[in-house]
């Protein structure tokens, strides 16, 4: 009775609002999720407030779905028609990736992870912000100064890539504080 009663008024809202074959199939889900949860649905016309709300909500996910298929289509679309490369240029390619890989492991472990969850693994920044616990503003700021020392690492500089220690740093720092009470000269 409930699906006769309000079957009409949930596909004419999905039709609305999609194609003939999505609206039916959402609305195929839409009493399905009502069936599931058929304690949760209120009486009379609340009832059918609550379905349209579920309609929207499905509606929503298959337009997510069909935006998602379609980028994943061109994607895959626009790698199959890159022409295949010649030897020479997988040679070059392979040797330039290998520097790059060889100047990223000189980096610091903490650029190395932002790096390769930002270029290799793809993660936006604002969830590459909840994975580390920062935030978005520190992500962006971290990444660019991460893309410096890498730079400056494949330009064949180690200044960045064997940065002392914390504690090298902090006997650095006595000695110099010594070489200036005592009059020596500062060793650089």
């Amino acid at each position: 009775m409930f699906v006769r009663y309000h079957a009409r008024p949930v596909l004419a809202y999905c039709l609305r609002r999609s194609t003939h074959a999505d609206a039916h199939e959402a609305a195929s889900d839409v009493f399905s999720i009502a069936w599931r949860k058929f304690g949760d649905v209120p009486d009379g016309d609340a009832g059918l407030y609550w379905l349209f709300g579920v309609a929207r909500r499905v509606l929503s996910n298959q337009q997510r779905g069909r935006k998602r298929r379609q980028r994943m289509t061109d994607r895959v679309g626009s790698l199959a028609e890159a022409p295949a490369p010649s030897a020479e240029t997988v040679v070059l390619r392979n040797a330039y990736n290998q520097e790059v890989i060889d100047a990223l492991a000189r980096l610091h472990p903490r650029d190395q992870e932002l790096v390769a969850l930002i270029v290799w693994d793809d993660i936006p920044r604002e969830e590459v912000s909840n994975l580390l616990g920062i935030s978005v503003a520190a992500v962006n700021k971290r990444y660019q100064r991460a893309l410096r020392r890498l730079e400056h690492a494949l330009s064949g500089g180690d200044e960045y890539a064997a940065r002392p220690t914390r504690l090298q740093r902090k006997e650095a720092s006595h000695e110099r504080y010594r070489a200036t009470r005592t009059g020596q000269p500062r060793a650089r």
